[in-house]
C-alpha cells in the first residue's frame, strides 16, 4: 500500500469512525428522550388510575388501563420488529455475513 493510499485508508477510517460515533450519540439522546417520555406518560397514567380510584369509576380506569397495554404492546411489536429487520438488512449490506460464513468454513476446514 502507497503512502497515499495509506493517508487515505486512515481518513476514510477517521470519518467512518466519527460517522459512527455521531449516530451512536443521536441514538443514545433519542434513547433519553423516549425514556422520559414513557416516564412522563407513566406519571400521567398513574395520576389518572389514583384519580380513578378515588371516584370508584371502573370505566374510566378499564379505558386507562386499556390504553396503556395497547400502547405498550404497539410499542415492543414496532420496536422488536424494527430492531430485528434493520440488524438483518444492515449485516446483509455489509458482507459481513459473507465474511461470516467464509470464516466459519476456514475454522471446519484448518483442522482438516
Amino acid at each position: 500500500m502507497s503512502d497515499e493510499q495509506s493517508t487515505n485508508y486512515k481518513q476514510n477510517q477517521e470519518q467512518t469512525w466519527n460517522e459512527y460515533h455521531h449516530a451512536l450519540n443521536v441514538w443514545k439522546n433519542s434513547f433519553a428522550s423516549w425514556k422520559k417520555a414513557g416516564e412522563e406518560a407513566l406519571e400521567k397514567y398513574i395520576k389518572a388510575i389514583n384519580e380513578s380510584s378515588k371516584q370508584s369509576n371502573s370505566d374510566v380506569m378499564k379505558k386507562f388501563n386499556e390504553a396503556w397495554a395497547k400502547t405498550w404492546n404497539d410499542i415492543v411489536e414496532q420496536s422488536s420488529s424494527w430492531y430485528f429487520k434493520t440488524w438483518e438488512k444492515i449485516w446483509k449490506e455489509s458482507n459481513f455475513v459473507s465474511y461470516n460464513a467464509f470464516n466459519e468454513y476456514w475454522q471446519k476446514n484448518k483442522e482438516s
